[in-house]
């Protein structure tokens, strides 16, 4: 079990010698030997800073596999349990919203507070109308949505989903609010009436902030 965990090294040490990844990682250790049916891990990795927290993300997951022993895992962090898990319960004040796989829970929410907490940034939320297929919202136009009309709708749009276009013919003609580089792609947020929308765009887009933007939503 020590060697599964990648303790072995450390077998003379007592607990509180340990750091916080090595402790948890004895924790595990100790659960592993007793064999159980099932694992029931709270929150395990939540004391841990972000790059320790990712190293023992895939240690847990390999560990899963080599184990094969069900493993019931709460948290609060929806990377890890898009990450870890085969099956996602997620839940909101004590209920479950929606039960199913990550690729299920994250295509498909079946409601509006699985949809607004799975996903980083989380899904673009735009209140409005439909009438005969057309949407209508601040600041958002999306047509070809059927036939059906109805007063109050809401649509929900992936930050990947959107990509930034020119003002003819887009989705959404807005003022950019904020650029955020994270190095791999650039966090794109602009209004849409009094609330704000964000975009993936490319890692090199810039532009000056309270000047014209607009998107366009990507069909599958």
């Amino acid at each position: 079990a020590a060697a599964m965990v990648e303790l072995g090294d450390y077998l003379d040490r007592k607990p509180k010698a340990l750091s916080g990844g090595q402790r948890q990682r004895a924790a595990l250790a100790r659960a592993i030997v007793r064999q159980p049916q099932v694992f029931l891990m709270d929150e395990p990795l939540s004391n841990l800073d972000a790059k320790l927290r990712l190293t023992m993300r895939a240690q847990l997951k390999h560990i899963q596999r080599q184990l094969e022993t069900t493993t019931v895992y709460v948290t609060h962090d929806q990377i890890e349990a898009m990450t870890l898990a085969d099956r996602i319960a997620v839940m909101n004040k004590g209920k479950i919203q929606q039960l199913g796989t990550p690729d299920e829970v994250y295509n498909d929410p079946n409601h509006i507070f699985v949809a607004s907490f799975i996903g980083s940034p989380a899904m673009n939320l735009i209140k409005g109308s439909l009438e005969k297929g057309v949407f209508t919202g601040p600041n958002t136009v999306v047509k070809n949505l059927g036939k059906a009309s109805h007063k109050n709708v809401v649509l929900g749009i992936r930050p990947e989903d959107m990509e930034i276009s020119g003002a003819k013919g887009s989705n959404i003609s807005s003022t950019l609010y904020s650029l955020e580089p994270t190095g791999d792609l650039t966090l794109v947020t602009a209004w849409a009436g009094e609330q704000l929308v964000v975009a993936k765009g490319p890692r090199t887009f810039r532009q000056a902030i309270d000047t014209p933007i607009a998107f366009t939503f990507l069909k599958d």
